[in-house]
Formats: structure tokens, sequence, C-alpha cells
């Protein structure tokens, strides 16, 4: 039996508030590295293929994008 689940969320960017706090939380709790993608904060782990594997939006509200 395969693994059936969500691995990585890079098709459900999330929408967030405080932007440069929640961004630094990725980068300094969970240790992943930042890649750039126009006004996106898009984060990925140092041994992913992809270019990234969350992507993060400044907003007035949160939610997801899609």
């Amino acid at each position: 039996m395969g693994f059936m689940g969500t691995l990585w969320s890079s098709l459900v960017p999330l929408r967030v508030v405080g932007f440069d706090k929640i961004l630094n939380s990725y980068k300094s709790v969970q240790g992943l590295d930042e890649t750039h993608l126009g006004g996106w904060g898009c984060l990925k782990a140092y041994d992913e293929f992809d270019h990234h594997s969350l992507m993060l939006r400044l907003v007035d509200e949160i939610g997801l994008v899609f």
C-alpha cells in the first residue's frame, strides 16, 4: 500500500498577515530555505528538487489563495 496524503502544499499558496514574522518562523524554526518567485515568499527544504514546497502571500485576511 502506498502513501496516501499530502506531501507538500506548493499548489496551495497560503495567505498570511504577518508576512515577515511567519517567513522568519518557517526559516528559523522549521529550517526551510527561501527561494524567490516574484512577490511570493517561497520556501523549500535543503534537499528538495522542486523550486519550492510552500508559498506565502501577504494579504489583509488569512486563508488559501485557491
